[in-house]
């Protein structure tokens, strides 16, 4: 799919910020029959873009492909589907929910291991790098841009009245996820 217009993009922060939308868009059926919540939507949404971009050789995202060569609508679409995310989990009941659903932890974790080994560093031992690889600045703009995404997840899960046991369940499919790669 093409990226939104501009103004149609910038609606999402007017109503993904106000809690109650954002809630009555988590119920089961709010968007549309089978469509799964807002968090499923957006997390399927992240994946098909990464999977679009995957190189299953080297098993990790194909950064050329966002490096100038390739749409800059794949770009500025998943810069739009993770600042969603980012409103979306700006609210604690919502970092609640996702907490209780071990499916939308899959659902993000799927897409955070594609980007892993993006970028990876050779260290050259006899002479200089003949070639520079530019794609570092990519990777680490959907590196920044990921954990700017998360960022008010990590503060929720983090906060001192949280306890271990409510992470736990976090905790495993994290673990799952990085023992699978």
């Amino acid at each position: 799919e093409e990226a939104p217009p501009a103004d149609i993009a910038g609606m999402s922060v007017q109503l993904l910020t106000i809690p109650e939308i954002c809630a009555a868009l988590m119920k089961p059926g709010a968007i549309g029959p089978d469509r799964g919540n807002l968090l499923e939507i957006l997390f399927n949404r992240l994946h098909s873009l990464f999977e679009g971009i995957y190189n299953h050789q080297s098993h990790t995202l194909d950064l050329s492909v966002l490096m100038g060569s390739g749409p800059r609508e794949l770009d500025m679409t998943i810069w739009r589907v993770t600042h969603d995310i980012s409103y979306v989990l700006y609210h604690p009941q919502l970092c609640e929910m996702f907490l209780q659903s071990a499916e939308m932890q899959r659902q993000l974790l799927a897409s955070v291991s594609m980007m892993s080994w993006m970028n990876p560093q050779e260290r050259a031992m006899v002479e200089h790098v003949t070639y520079e690889n530019k794609a570092w600045r990519t990777a680490f703009k959907l590196e920044g841009g990921l954990a700017s995404t998360l960022r008010s997840l990590g503060s929720y899960c983090s906060a001192p009245e949280r306890s271990v046991d409510s992470l736990m369940g976090f905790y495993r499919e994290l673990v799952g996820a990085i023992m699978a790669r």
